[in-house]
Formats: structure tokens, sequence, C-alpha cells
């Protein structure tokens, strides 16, 4: 049985036809894995901005905290010498 050319060349397109389609679906697979790792950073990132602030803020109350001892320290023999 021999094979024509136009035959060999179906084949030979259905083959690329079942190739692009397999390669469709991978880069659709690989897109959605995209699209979590997307969703995974932006969740990285805010909790990274929030423990920022949240040190700020601990950085902020220890100044005060701080400045409030040293004025007590300050004061308190005062108030107490009269």
């Amino acid at each position: 049985m021999n094979v024509t050319d136009e035959q060999r060349l179906a084949r030979i397109e259905a083959d690329i036809a079942v190739i692009k389609a397999m390669l469709a679906e991978r880069c659709v697979i690989r897109g959605q894995r995209l699209d979590a790792l997307d969703v995974r950073v932006s969740a990285l990132e805010d909790a990274e901005q929030q423990r920022k602030g949240g040190k700020l803020v601990l950085t902020a109350l220890m100044a005060a905290a701080g400045v409030a001892g040293g004025l007590a320290a300050k004061l308190l023999p005062f108030m107490g010498a009269r």
C-alpha cells in the first residue's frame, strides 16, 4: 500500500492540529497558574504593608511611652516635694 503525498500531508496537518490543541491547553493552564501566583504575590505585598504599618505604629507608641516616662521621672519629684 503506497501512501500518496496528499495523504502524508493530511496526516501531518492532523498531527499539527493535535499539537496546537495541546499547546493551547498548556497555555491556559499556565495562565491560570500565573493568575493564582499574582493573587498570592498581592496578598504577600498587602501583608508586608500591614506589617510595616504596624511596626511604625509600635515605634511611635514606644516613643510616646518613653517621652511620658521621661516627663514623669522629671516632674514627679517636683510634685512630691510640696
